[in-house]
């Protein structure tokens, strides 16, 4: 059998156990779902408020808050996953918790790949809104706070 032949039985009978409906898939799915949908409605809720402080307050380290999110949106999602086991692991700071290999973990392995992506994206968004929109709405009794 040469690798093509392989691959190809090898999609094969994944949509064979996709399409099944096998339980302990549909729960990998499920589990799966949950995690990635919990990591990325905290980190929403997290950073679009984050964007419109960045876009509209000025404060100190405003600057390099903006440029810690630029650099976050291309972290490596190996260096998170090492980072948060390390950070978890019997030995580490956080082992007291027994969290690793918990879903919560997945959660905030992903809560920490997503947020910066989020944030840079809304921040963008938000400053692409040309200003006579923005001096209208504050005309109307819009308000940041």
């Amino acid at each position: 059998m040469n690798s093509a032949d392989f691959l190809y039985q090898g999609i094969i009978r994944a949509f064979e156990l996709i399409f099944s409906l096998n339980p302990y898939i549909l729960s990998i799915t499920g589990v799966s779902i949950k995690v990635s949908g919990t990591a990325t409605i905290l980190a929403t809720l997290t950073a679009i408020p984050l964007a419109f402080a960045l876009a509209f307050l000025h404060f100190r380290g405003r600057q390099a808050l903006i440029a810690l999110v630029n650099t976050g949106m291309g972290l490596p999602p190996v260096f998170v996953g090492l980072f948060i086991f390390i950070m978890l692991v019997p030995a580490g700071p956080l082992g007291f918790t027994n969290k690793i290999f918990t879903p919560q973990a997945m959660i905030l392995a992903q809560y920490i790949l997503v947020t910066p992506i989020i944030t840079g994206i809304s921040l963008a968004a938000i400053k692409a809104v040309p200003k006579p929109i923005i001096e209208t709405v504050y005309t109307l009794g819009g308000r940041l706070y």
